[in-house]
């Protein structure tokens, strides 16, 4: 599989860089079909290789569209909504990939669920975290605890982490599809899912990095034309997320596009004999525009 120029360029600047220091961002953009996920898979490939505990948000624009019967008044934050839902989905996925790091990690204070349920102080995380799957109801506050432990005990550089998530727009946009009785539409800015997730997206901890994609893709109607960071994080997102450093992802070069082309042969993807010759390529080459997205669709008829 190719590993292409901007997330060589980010892993390069990961590994330079101080961890002494506040997390450094990365915002990379592009147009659609460019490879900004593909990007981000690479670079959490290469952190979770060497070691590092990772927090992902597989889709930021995704919490706002999906499972949109999915909220409940929150438990701790009057006049927000929890997503029991999707939280206790991103709780297991946080468990299957830093498991190790849960049991080795402990609570550095103790933490009241309801009358009858608590945490104690120096508990391992894992606890924590069961607590959300066992009682879905308290699953949005358990990403928050999770994530406060998180920056605290990175001052004690046990671990190094990677904060990378899709679509970073999504956390900042203004409706969603939750739509209440009386038809009263969620705003971005009441559900407590969210803001842990910005909280975190501050970057007031040490010893990781933060990797953001910005994508326009299932965002709730959002206009579909421009690509930029700022276009698509807005003002409020883009102040929030600001010093950061962009990452631009092109479409293919000419020698990326016969690297790619030379794959899809040698697993015998594309059968036409003609797509084969000089001709079929530049064929290929003009219908996709050198669009990663664009050429697999091509391929995938031929």
């Amino acid at each position: 599989m190719m590993v292409r120029r901007p997330a060589l360029e980010v892993i390069d600047y990961i590994r330079q860089t101080n961890f002494d220091q506040l997390a450094i961002k990365y915002v990379i953009y592009g147009r659609k079909g460019s490879g900004k996920t593909m990007t981000l898979n690479h670079i959490i490939h290469h952190c979770q290789a060497a070691g590092w505990l990772i927090v992902h948000i597989p889709t930021a624009n995704g919490l706002n569209l999906k499972n949109k019967y999915d909220f409940i008044d929150s438990v701790s934050h009057e006049g927000m909504y929890d997503q029991p839902t999707s939280s206790t989905d991103w709780l297991k996925q946080f468990k299957l990939r830093n498991e190790r790091f849960l049991k080795e990690l402990k609570t550095t204070e103790k933490y009241v669920w309801n009358k009858r349920e608590s945490t104690e102080k120096d508990q391992p995380l894992l606890s924590v975290l069961e607590q959300g799957l066992t009682r879905p109801k308290n699953a949005t506050d358990v990403i928050g605890v999770l994530l406060k432990e998180l920056q605290l005990q990175s001052y004690n550089k046990q671990f190094k982490m990677l904060y990378a998530i899709k679509a970073v727009n999504g956390l900042f946009a203004e409706e969603t599809a939750f739509r209440k009785h009386g038809g009263y539409i969620i705003p971005v800015r009441e559900l407590t899912l969210h803001m842990h997730f910005r909280n975190f997206l501050e970057g007031d901890w040490i010893n990781g990095s933060i990797v953001t994609t910005v994508d326009y893709n299932l965002s709730y109607r959002q206009p579909k034309f421009y690509y930029t960071p700022f276009y698509l994080l807005g003002k409020k997102g883009f102040d929030h997320m600001d010093p950061f450093i962009p990452v631009f992802v092109d479409e293919y070069s000419d020698k990326e596009f016969e690297s790619q082309i030379a794959y899809y042969q040698s697993k015998h993807w594309i059968q036409d004999e003609e797509a084969n010759t000089e001709a079929g390529k530049l064929y290929l080459k003009k219908l996709s525009d050198m669009n990663p997205a664009e050429l697999d669709k091509l391929v995938s008829w031929i």
